[in-house]
């Protein structure tokens, strides 16, 4: 099973009157990458859904929790009275500044951030915890089925890929005896005008010619290759683990070294397209893994 790192998770719960809100939204990162907004009543509890997110493994992960009353809450709020008359001593200022009524402005006191205590304070953490563990839980659920389908999406792509650069790769294999024949009659030509005019030992040119050929050979760079393939696969299909994103992108680097080297021993044409068309497919597939968990 393949998994993508992006994906949308939501949840809604209700607490003491008060509806809460999960959002997580999750794209590509290296690792993982967590960016949490929460209201000021659950400040307190950031290290615990920083902890509760470490399950979803990598990604950049933003996560918001956003709050509003559906009744006539059972608690009242403290007033944070310090940071009430701060505020008010701005308002104040402001006022006389611009000649607003500050009586028209009080009203807006209470709307401050960190006035209002909401009623979570009365609320017993263990209670809070439980709370946030299943409601959390919900949204992650959400986003991993999205990533899921995400995941069978990019699986199905990359699958295409291979087919295509194992299509490309066989079509390789009628250029070689002409490529290498072409190789030796360009030498032949061009030997032949020099050996006119100087001597040269014809046992040892062909030696030289022979182990030139070699260097020229791209045999083993096409077993290597297809062996990245058959491992490229096996990866993809594995079913016991979820995370194989940084695994495969490695692949996919090696799967491209292997192309190039094809590439620039080639002396051919029609290679050089086929090469041309491998490392294309190739690329598609690396912007996938850099999506895959």
């Amino acid at each position: 099973m393949v998994y993508s790192m992006t994906g949308y998770g939501t949840a809604e719960a209700k607490m003491d009157e008060v509806m809460y809100n999960i959002d997580i939204r999750s794209l590509n990162s290296k690792g993982l990458d967590l960016n949490i907004k929460l209201p000021e009543q659950l400040k307190s509890y950031e290290s615990f859904v920083r902890n509760t997110l470490k399950s979803l493994k990598r990604g950049k992960i933003d996560l918001q929790i956003s709050t509003h009353t559906i009744g006539v809450q059972k608690t009242v709020g403290n007033l944070n009275l310090s940071l009430m008359n701060k505020y008010y001593k701005q308002l104040l200022v402001f006022s006389q500044e611009n000649g607003v009524d500050i009586h028209k402005m009080i009203g807006n006191l209470l709307r401050m951030p960190g006035i209002l205590d909401d009623s979570i304070t009365s609320i017993d953490e263990e209670e809070v915890l439980n709370f946030l563990n299943n409601t959390l839980n919900i949204a992650i659920e959400n986003l991993v089925t999205h990533r899921k389908l995400e995941g069978e999406s990019q699986f199905t792509d990359v699958q295409e890929k291979l087919l295509s650069i194992r299509e490309s790769l066989s079509k390789i294999s009628p250029y070689e005896k002409e490529r290498i024949d072409k190789i030796r009659e360009r030498f032949d030509e061009q030997l032949k005008n020099i050996t006119e005019e100087y001597p040269v030992d014809s046992g040892r040119l062909e030696i030289e010619l022979i182990f030139y050929i070699e260097r020229l050979d791209i045999n083993e760079e096409k077993v290597r290759l297809a062996t990245h393939l058959d491992y490229f696969e096996d990866i993809l299909k594995d079913k016991t683990t979820n995370e194989k994103g940084k695994k495969l992108n490695f692949v996919a680097q090696e799967m491209l070294r292997e192309v190039n080297t094809i590439g620039s021993k080639a002396n051919h044409v029609e290679i050089q397209k086929l090469v041309v068309l491998m490392k294309d497919d190739i690329e598609k597939i690396k912007e996938q893994t850099n999506n895959i968990l």
